[in-house]
């Protein structure tokens, strides 16, 4: 068997069966690279799936005095020595927002952190609900345009 190839106008012909004691290893090299190819992506899904399972994300309020004793700062502060993603802001109603977003006992750690707040704050009252992860790389004091 014979091949015929044009380079740069000139004519070559090539016994494409002399690379037939390459053709096998090749095409062998290219299903085992599919084979572990398949199973890396198996084991990030894996990973992935078992790392959404221990994540978590949470939206809080916190109301009572906690606006103008530096809560957003040391929420910032908290939330960043934990590992979390998210944001904190005032609100116009008095409370602050925040969502964190991470591991589990992480976020857990850091609600039960807002339930005293810094040493100024008088906090009232928690009110925690899951939501959506932020897709945050990181976490972020909110200025409000309003102040």
């Amino acid at each position: 068997m014979s091949s015929q190839v044009r380079s740069n106008g000139a004519h070559h012909e090539h016994n494409t069966s002399s690379f037939k004691h390459i053709e096998q290893p090749l095409k062998e090299m290219h299903n085992d690279s599919m084979l572990h190819d398949s199973h890396a992506i198996h084991s990030l899904d894996k990973y992935t799936t078992e790392r959404a399972r221990d994540n978590k994300s949470v939206n809080v309020k916190i109301s009572g005095k906690v606006q103008g004793v530096f809560f957003r700062k040391w929420t910032l502060e908290q939330a960043k020595t934990l590992g979390l993603t998210g944001w904190v802001r005032n609100s116009d109603d008095g409370t602050v927002e925040a969502v964190f977003s991470g591991k589990s006992s992480a976020v857990d750690r850091m609600v039960e952190k807002c339930k005293t707040g810094p040493s100024q704050a008088r906090v009232r009252s928690v009110d925690i609900n899951k939501c959506e992860d932020p897709k945050a790389q990181s976490f972020e004091q909110i200025t409000n345009s309003w102040w």
